[in-house]
């Protein structure tokens, strides 16, 4: 916060401000700026008064990633375990993942590779969702023939 200033103006770090006159702007890191941002605020002073300057460290954190992991063909009835997918499923950067989806149910469910055991008498494709939360959702489509 800054009071008695001409004006304000903020700078630092590789991204944008939204407005760098405004008190409390909005900052967007760069694309590749990861780790602690050092942002400064300069106080213009009133004159003959002299600016002040305050900084402050943002962390900036990667953004979570999610792969749900390759399309696969099941067995009608038998359990479909998701190591044994041609390109398994593959997440980084999350705090928690959750499956959902079919008639069935998954052994774990916030497991990175889970097994489905379908439900009964459940074929066809079978769309299952996976929810990193806090980033975008991917889908598997397992299908099963009878």
């Amino acid at each position: 916060m800054a009071t008695g200033q001409a004006g304000i103006f903020w700078y630092g770090g590789q991204g944008t401000f939204d407005n760098p006159n405004a008190e409390r702007p909005t900052y967007t890191p760069g694309p590749t700026e990861l780790g602690f941002v050092t942002l400064t605020m300069v106080a213009l002073g009133q004159p003959p008064c002299a600016n002040d300057t305050s900084t402050m460290q943002l962390q900036v954190v990667p953004g979570a990633y999610a792969f749900a992991g390759s399309d696969e063909n099941g067995c009608f009835g038998v359990p479909f375990n998701f190591d044994n997918s041609a390109s398994p499923p593959l997440g980084l950067n999350y705090d928690t993942l959750y499956w959902q989806g079919g008639t069935g149910h998954f052994l774990d469910p916030n497991a990175m590779r889970p097994t489905y055991v379908p439900g009964p008498g459940e074929i066809g494709p079978v769309l299952l969702p996976w929810w990193p939360l806090a980033t975008l959702s991917t889908a598997i489509l397992w299908t099963r023939w009878s």
